[in-house]
């Protein structure tokens, strides 16, 4: 074959693929109106604004990375929710908080890895946490820490071991273009489990079962910490009056930015189970020239933090930067993004320099494509033909689940695809990441990586490009038009990704 499978160099910490007989059965809820929608190119985006109940546009332009948001069910609302068994409201039950305490494979449920107990005392202003070792889980001693000794319990990842967790994380990060996880929460009536805090990430709250009372406070730190980029907690001496509070109950949503201060109490006749999803942990402007910049021009980027004009330096990148794949196209990040970076002449002058901003932008959707879930299986593929004809549809398997990147590890003296295809330099070492072959499991290896010829680069681009779920006919790549050595380098290429998932052969008749 002339497709290498590139072995990922990976941590400890990685993904192994779940087993579905392993994993806690959870309700089957019905993400969609219409499961027609789950073909949409937008279907993360769309998902939200269903949870949301709420335009994209609207959360986009009003909320997100700005402000809290709260919705709240009405009355007959939540009486239709809790009445629907598929409303995403039952993803998630005590029952299944009980079940997945007790889990024993593929390993038991470890403390602090897998699951934390811990109870907040106001008046005294302490936390306690049950242990504070990484050993395994005791189920009985966590579950009577619950019942009898006023802790909350939280579950780390569910989506590891959870499938309605899964779905969900899985669909909305392809809108986010970051990983995205989630936590559950179990609190028993009149409890608090953590201190006044804010969060480095963006918080989606999802009220499951019971009651909780939240407050927002103004946040003490934005001189010193500007980019809220460490999760902070706040004694209640140091807070003011809260700026916001709510009760959350069964359906309502509570969205809070990175950074904004809150605390969380279960009613005292009501225990409280809720789902946190969160993403966009260091993913500001900052963290991603950290990429492109030298030492120099870094510590000149962050003499710009003080200055409310250029507040773009800790602001959330855009959901969707890493739409655009820079492999084969010069500059083009650069001219998309130059106009709304505020830049000293120092770090202008290095942003532009060929392929600077790109190879940041690569190492970026890298690193996505490596944390995150795999996608979700479709039904309207077929299993792969023993032959690829000029005729067979091929797509990606999910939007947003591979970018071909320039490998070179010197983004200074790599060889660049149009430069080759001119005549001006030396073959590119391009590879194609992908996340279809990572597991739900923070266990073992996540997807290989998959080298690319620059002959064939352009046909990857393309179905790369194609908006998804668009097939393309084999026939109409540009390396199908190529000669035999190049057409074979094609058949070779794709069906090594067929195999691997990473492309999917359409049925006929199947819509778009």
């Amino acid at each position: 074959s002339h497709c290498r499978v590139v072995a990922a160099e990976r941590s400890a910490g990685r993904r192994a693929t779940g087993n579905r007989a392993l994993m806690a059965q959870s309700a089957r809820v019905a993400w969609w109106e219409d499961e027609a929608l789950r073909l949409k190119k937008n279907r993360g985006r769309m998902l939200l604004s269903r949870i949301l109940r709420l335009p994209a546009k609207h959360f986009e332009a009003s909320y997100w990375l700005r402000q809290p948001l709260c919705s709240q069910l009405s009355a007959t609302e939540r009486t239709e929710a809790l009445a629907d068994p598929a409303h995403w409201v039952h993803m998630l039950s005590v029952a299944s908080v009980k079940e997945l305490l007790s889990r024993r494979r593929p390993q038991p449920a470890r403390w602090l890895h897998d699951v934390d107990a811990t109870t907040y005392d106001a008046s005294a202003g302490r936390r306690q946490a049950l242990s504070d070792g990484d050993g395994e889980l005791d189920a009985k001693e966590a579950w009577h820490a619950y019942t009898a000794r006023g802790y909350s319990l939280r579950i780390v990842h569910p989506q590891q071991w959870h499938d309605g967790c899964y779905e969900l994380c899985a669909y909305l990060q392809e809108y986010f273009g970051f990983a995205t996880g989630c936590s559950a929460y179990l609190t028993p009536a009149g409890a608090q489990g953590f201190p006044p805090h804010y969060d480095d990430v963006e918080v989606f709250v999802l009220q499951l079962e019971g009651a909780k009372r939240w407050r927002l406070y103004d946040r003490l730190d934005c001189a010193t910490a500007p980019g809220a980029c460490k999760t902070t907690e706040f004694s209640a001496a140091q807070l003011g009056a809260p700026i916001a509070e709510m009760v959350l109950r069964p359906g309502d949503i509570l969205y809070l930015p990175r950074g904004v201060v809150h605390q969380a109490v279960s009613l005292d006749k009501s225990h409280s189970l809720h789902l946190t999803v969160s993403t966009y942990q260091k993913n500001r402007w900052r963290d991603l020239l950290e990429h492109a910049l030298s030492p120099q021009a870094l510590r000149e980027l962050d003499t710009l933090e003080v200055s409310k004009a250029n507040g773009w330096v800790q602001t959330g990148l855009p959901t969707d930067l890493l739409n655009l794949n820079s492999v084969g196209r010069p500059g083009a990040a650069w001219t998309k993004h130059k106009a709304m970076l505020q830049l000293t002449p120092r770090i202008a002058r290095e942003l532009s320099k060929p392929g600077c901003l790109d190879a940041a932008l690569d190492a970026v959707a890298s690193a996505f494509l490596f944390d995150s879930l795999p996608p979700p299986q479709l039904n309207d593929s077929k299993s792969a033909p023993r032959k690829l004809l000029r005729s067979t549809l091929l797509r990606l398997r999910a939007p947003r689940c591979a970018r071909l990147v320039n490998a070179a590890e010197n983004s200074d003296v790599r060889a660049t695809l149009e430069d080759w295809e001119n005549g001006r330099g030396a073959e590119p070492r391009l590879e194609l990441k992908t996340n279809v072959c990572n597991g739900r499991t923070f266990a073992s290896a996540a997807s290989p990586a998959f080298e690319i010829l620059p002959c064939v680069a352009r046909s990857i681009l393309q179905l790369l490009d194609a908006p998804w779920p668009r097939a393309i006919a084999l026939g109409k790549l540009a390396a199908a038009a190529g000669p035999r050595a190049v057409r074979d380098d094609l058949s070779d290429t794709l069906h090594a990704l067929v195999e691997h998932g990473v492309l999917v052969v359409k049925e006929r008749g199947v819509s778009d």
